[in-house]
């Protein structure tokens, strides 16, 4: 299962792929529904990580963020905190 979004001006380049353990956040974030952008992906990890207890490095890599994005990487990091409770081991680099 693969998740990829291509980078704009004010948000970022995701490219999450289950399969090969590839976990990425990387550009400019700062557009004004850069929030629900976050949700999203703490969604997609949520529905498609859970079960399955893997070993991987979650790599955010931003220029820039602004406030609204600061609050939606805090809530990925929950996400990866609950998923690593659920027995997986993220990494956040």
């Amino acid at each position: 299962m693969k998740l990829r979004i291509e980078s704009t001006n004010d948000s970022p380049r995701v490219e999450f792929d289950l399969g090969n353990k590839i976990f990425k956040i990387e550009g400019r974030s700062h557009g004004v529904h850069s929030g629900e952008l976050y949700a999203e992906l703490g969604n997609w990890m949520i529905e498609h990580v859970s079960g399955l207890q893997m070993e991987a490095n979650f790599d955010v890599r931003l220029e820039y963020y602004n406030t609204v994005s600061s609050i939606g990487l805090s809530n990925i990091l929950e996400v990866l905190e609950r998923l690593n409770k659920l027995g997986n081991k993220f990494s956040v680099r």
